[in-house]
């Protein structure tokens, strides 16, 4: 039980409290408090403020209630004393005013021999003349004026009865006075202890320093123990003890040196902080709600802790369950306790009760990646992809998946896209960055997850530089499998829920970058228990552990014994500051793990390294001759691989190296590209071309080749079929005639050909409509992709092999197309060979199977070879298209142009100039239809819109030309100048695919259709062009017409058109814009742009009116 006491007051008003806080709290910092009791005098109105602060301070605080309603009172409850009720038990008592600020051990105070007298400080400067120390009562011929007054602040005594009479003769004296007197308390003290000698001597001047007209004394090399703030100066008293405190926080340190430091204990801890938390990580870093800051261990249980540019000094309990802090700049003091909320919250493990149930999953295995909030994280996952592509093998029972929110689903189909990459896509609209950074933990909620029986998820900041199978070959046991990083003893690495006093805190633990698991019931019990303890830790606190769900993650397979750290070790490298491995390294996964949450850091490292790989991997040659003889389209030019290494370009050649049978390097233009096939079975997936240098990457399309041959008697028509072929053929391609029963070629125009033309003769009639030739010929023919059969007679659409070249990307697939004959037959109208309909064109044939059918020589021997093939095929595409036309009959084509002109205006001469210069140089029938001749020419089934009447002679313009592509065909011109004959655009169009030829626009301004206006280069014009009548193009442009006036209409009625070429922008009334009819034309033909086709020259646009 202490024996000794120090006791204080505060009354009145709030500046009391604080001034008491500080008194207290610099006790609490600098001094052992476990040799005296505090007391604090005050009144009952502050009696539960006293008690918060004893709790705030954690420092047991005795009280006794006075009722002071003066300031005189206030002043001379320190002489009350006495009236304590417990005041027997303590022999020495000491006490202060609360504007005193501690900056030493107390204790030596109490270890001075005291005589049975008081003991006080002498103020400087003072002597018994002030009134403040008894001037006034003082008989000067009897006592020395000169002697020191003594200041009130401080008083030191035993407990006595010679000091228990002193303060009741005071108090009594004070009761009788009839005014108030300045300083009551320490004048009458002055006169009573100096007129009866009950002064002890100056002792405590020697440890008490009096500052008032001089600067508080430092603590630095200083003997003081304590600084009185009494009186006051230039600075209020409060700001004075403000600027102190302020330097005692900051010397503490040099004050008292560490003795020991117990940073070691504090790792881990938590703490509450006003509305927030504090968590004490390893090597110094604290965790804030606020944000990451740093601390440090002063002495035994004082720490400064610092975030926010702020500093605050902590003195902890003994069992550091509770803490009270000042912040040194404001010097505001709080206090807290420890928070046990990250194991609080930690649920029961529900593996325990997992059955041994078996899932009914597929055998595939999936790989899966996560992309939320930064798009740079995508740019990343670009890089990953693309090191996929080229270094892992291509295994069909693997497949991927990303998760994203809403916002980037477009972004991860632009990836998609740009790789060729078969990515599916999962949606998680998380609304904060902790929930996407725990995405993958939702991994049992992806729809299709029943499909796959081992799961591996990798952070999309890694490299693939092997075969991503040797991980999935690790899977053995049922657990979770992961890279070895670091030991629990980390916030990052669960370190926060773990008991050290019953795990050791060196065991090693995960990085979760890369995780490999089974799709069992353990393994989602384990992701059912991290996800709950999760959303339990979040409900109670927003401040969480760093490093996402990572913490969780380590913590449940730690203690679940459900991490496996051997398998996966020397497959998967954690690059921090250290170089990455090298290409061909045991390492199938580069990880580049830091800098934490700086993608960009990390993007800059990662393609430094990928550049390095590709550089090594040019180097490292194979002997492959499984590219030799394919082809493939190359920024507007075809590559040919072919033997020796040689690189066939349309105009030059290059060379090229295989890696390995899936690989090349080619180098074009001193440039090296790596020219990789991600899955070599399945040519529809398009070849990745990646420049070393730049990293940049693009997709070119399989071009397949092929071998046209043509059996002839040598008919004038032949020459129509090689124009039909000269214009499509590459230089990949080949071309075999074979003139039957002829010795000597007869003559024919072959020069416009780019490709190979082998051209031979037959002395001998080998007959039967070209399949002699045809059998006799299937070995002999020179390699390509495919090959195709054709008649003299016949002729190629003009974009056949434009869409054969799209499509027929698999070189084992037997391709059948449809064949148009004279009278408008259709073969192959349903998919299915059957003799009679799938004849001799209709095959593009893979080479080999070429040579598994004979030609019959009966009619109908060609469908005899076709069921033949079909059995042998690999597989059968059926083509939705003509790829050949049977004796096309020109002569039969709707060539006519039509040219309106409305109203009751007269044609100018320029316009009829304009209209003879298109019938002479046209080559076409041109139609000029009038008011006066429309008539005959709508058809009763179909008759024009209500509207027509109301429109302006312009729009009844653009309402004709609709009108007639759609029901009659053919070509429309606005009446100018044509700009060349139209006579070969005609058989193009007809001769082809496409349902329109049409003039290039060649500016924004000319696009009515705003929204497109930017595509204005992939659009055909609006005042020339040819249409096939009735095709989805035109149909759904009369159909948006049709609409648009029907919703005019009434508006017409009101404001019909006042004059040909009146418009809503004119301000009549009118309620249609210039372009109101014609811009639907360039919406549909955006829809449709692939089956158009923009080759009509354009009319001349200048003074044509």
């Amino acid at each position: 039980m202490n024996t000794n006491l120090i006791y204080c007051s505060a009354f009145i008003n709030n500046d009391a409290l604080d001034f008491l806080k500080s008194f207290l709290f610099t006790i609490k910092l600098y001094s052992s408090l476990d040799t005296f009791d505090i007391l604090v005098i005050t009144s009952s109105d502050f009696l539960h403020k006293i008690e918060s602060i004893s709790k705030q301070l954690d420092m047991p605080l005795k009280t006794m209630v006075l009722d002071c309603n003066s300031l005189d009172k206030v002043v001379l409850s320190r002489l009350q004393i006495f009236s304590y009720d417990s005041i027997s038990r303590y022999s020495k008592i000491l006490y202060l005013d609360t504007d005193i600020l501690v900056h030493n051990n107390i204790q030596p105070i109490f270890e001075l021999h005291l005589e049975d007298k008081l003991y006080a400080v002498n103020e400087p400067h003072t002597t018994l003349e002030s009134i403040h120390h008894g001037g006034s009562l003082f008989d000067f011929s009897k006592v020395n004026k000169t002697t020191p007054g003594v200041n009130a602040g401080a008083l030191l005594f035993n407990n006595s009865d010679t000091i228990k009479n002193l303060f009741k003769k005071i108090l009594d004296h004070a009761s009788k006075l009839g005014k108030s007197m300045v300083s009551v308390d320490q004048v009458l003290l002055n006169y009573y202890c100096i007129t009866e000698k009950l002064f002890g001597p100056n002792i405590l001047g020697n440890h008490i320093f009096l500052s008032n007209k001089e600067l508080p004394v430092s603590p630095i090399g200083k003997k003081y123990i304590m600084n009185h703030m009494y009186g006051g100066n230039r600075l209020p008293k409060k700001q004075r003890i403000m600027y102190h405190l302020q330097h005692l926080l900051d010397a503490f340190p040099i004050c008292r040196p560490k003795k020991n430091d117990t940073s070691d204990k504090m790792v881990f801890k938590r703490y509450t902080w006003g509305s927030g938390s504090i968590v004490f990580d390893k090597d110094g870093v604290l965790v804030t709600t606020w944000g990451r800051g740093r601390y440090v261990c002063l002495n035994d249980n004082v720490y400064r802790a610092s975030w926010a540019s702020i500093n605050h000094t902590i003195i902890f309990n003994n069992d550091l369950t509770k803490y009270t802090s000042i912040c040194n700049s404001n010097v505001l003091i709080d206090g807290g306790v420890i928070d046990t909320v990250h194991t609080d919250t930690i649920p029961v493990s529900s593996l325990s009760s997992v059955k041994p149930i078996s899932y009914n999953v597929g055998n595939k295995m999936l790989v899966y990646f996560c992309v939320f909030h930064n798009t740079t994280y995508f740019d990343l996952l670009e890089q990953l992809l693309l090191s996929l592509k080229v270094f892992s093998v291509y295994n069909e029972n693997i497949e991927y998946l990303v998760f994203v929110s809403d916002s980037l689903v477009a972004r991860a189909h632009l990836l998609i896209n740009a790789l060729q990459f078969p990515l599916h896509i999962k949606v998680f609209n998380f609304q904060s960055q902790h929930e996407a950074g725990c995405a993958r933990l939702h991994i049992f909620e992806y729809e299709f997850i029943n499909n796959y029986s081992k799961i591996l998820y990798m952070d999309t900041d890694i490299l693939i530089q092997g075969d991503i199978m040797k991980i999935f070959d690790c899977l053995k046991e049922d657990k979770l499998y992961a890279k070895n990083e670091y030991t629990v003893y980390g916030s990052g690495h669960g370190g926060l829920f773990f008991d050290f006093t019953k795990i050791d805190k060196n065991i090693v633990t995960l990085n979760s970058g890369v995780l490999l698991f089974n799709n069992s019931p353990k393994i989602r019990a384990l992701f059912y228990d991290i996800n709950l303890h999760i959303k339990q830790l979040k409900a109670k606190t927003s401040l969480l552990p760093l490093c996402m769900d990572q913490p969780f993650i380590v913590y449940h397979s730690i203690i679940n014994n459900m991490c496996e750290l051997t398998s996966l070790s020397n497959l998967i490298f954690l690059s921090e500051n250290n170089a990455p491995p090298p290409l061909f390294s045991p390492y199938i996964i580069s990880h580049f793990i830091t800098p934490i949450g700086n993608p960009w850091n990390k993007l800059g490292r990662m393609k430094a390294h990928l550049k390095s790989l590709f550089t090594t991997y040019s180097t490292n040659l194979a002997i492959s001759d499984a590219f030799i003889d394919k082809s493939y389209s190359w920024k507007g030019d075809t590559i040919s691989f072919k033997a020796n290494g040689v690189l066939q370009m349309n105009e030059t050649t290059s060379n090229y190296s295989m890696i390995n049978k899936r690989t090349a390097v080619i180098k074009i233009n001193n440039n090296s590209f790596i020219f990789t096939l991600h899955n070599v079975e399945k040519p529809s997936i398009l070849p990745l071309c990646i420049d070393i240098d730049s990293l940049s990457y693009f997709l070119e399309k399989r071009q397949p080749s092929f071998n046209i041959l043509l059996a002839t008697i040598g008919r004038p028509s032949l020459q129509r079929m090689l124009y039909s072929l000269s214009d499509q053929l590459d230089p990949i391609d080949c071309v075999t005639i074979v003139f039957d029963n002829t010795k000597e070629i007869p003559e024919f125009d072959f020069s416009s050909f780019r490709c190979k033309v082998n051209i031979f003769c037959e002395p001998v009639k080998l007959g039967y409509w070209g399949h002699g030739i045809r059998n006799k010929y299937s070995n002999l023919l020179e390699k390509r992709d495919f090959i195709m059969h054709g008649d003299d007679d016949d002729m190629y659409p003009s974009d056949c092999f434009e869409l054969l070249r799209r499509d027929c990307l698999n070189p084992d697939i037997l391709y059948i197309g449809k064949t148009l004959g004279t009278n408008g037959h259709v073969n192959i109208e349903k998919n299915g060979i059957n003799i009679g309909e799938c004849g001799t064109t209709s095959g593009i044939i893979p080479y080999e199977l070429n040579k598994c059918g004979t030609w019959g020589y009966v009619y109908g021997g060609d469908g005899m070879f076709n069921k033949q093939i079909e059995q042998k095929a690999k597989g059968i595409q059926y083509l939705s298209y003509f790829n050949y036309l049977i004796r096309p009959d020109t002569a039969k084509f709707n060539k006519n142009i039509y040219c309106f002109w409305g109203g009751q205006n007269k044609m100018s001469k320029q316009r009829e100039e304009n209209l003879k210069k298109l019938t002479e140089y046209s080559g076409c029938n041109v139609i000029l239809v009038t008011d006066a001749t429309l008539e005959k020419y709508i058809l009763p089934d179909h008759p024009f819109h209500e509207a027509y009447q109301y429109l302006s002679d312009t729009q009844k313009s653009d309402y004709f030309r609709i009108y007639f592509m759609k029901f009659y065909g053919g070509g429309y011109s606005d009446i100018k100048e044509p700009g060349g004959s139209w006579a070969k655009y005609f058989d193009d169009l007809y001769y082809s695919n496409y349902w329109i030829c049409a003039c290039k626009e060649i500016h924004k301004d000319d696009i009515g259709w705003k929204p497109y206006s930017t595509k204005f280069n992939e659009l055909g014009g609006t005042n020339t062009f040819i249409a096939k009548p009735n095709t989805p193009l035109v149909n759904e442009l009369y159909s948006e017409m049709i609409t648009y006036l029907d919703n005019k209409l009434l508006e017409l009625k009101l404001n019909p058109a006042k004059g040909p070429q009146d418009c809503s922008e004119n301000g009549t009334g009118y309620p249609i814009e210039w372009v109101g009819i014609i811009k639907l034309y360039h919406k549909v033909c955006y829809k449709y742009k692939k089956h158009i086709l923009i080759t009509l020259p354009r009319p001349v646009i200048t003074n044509y009116r």
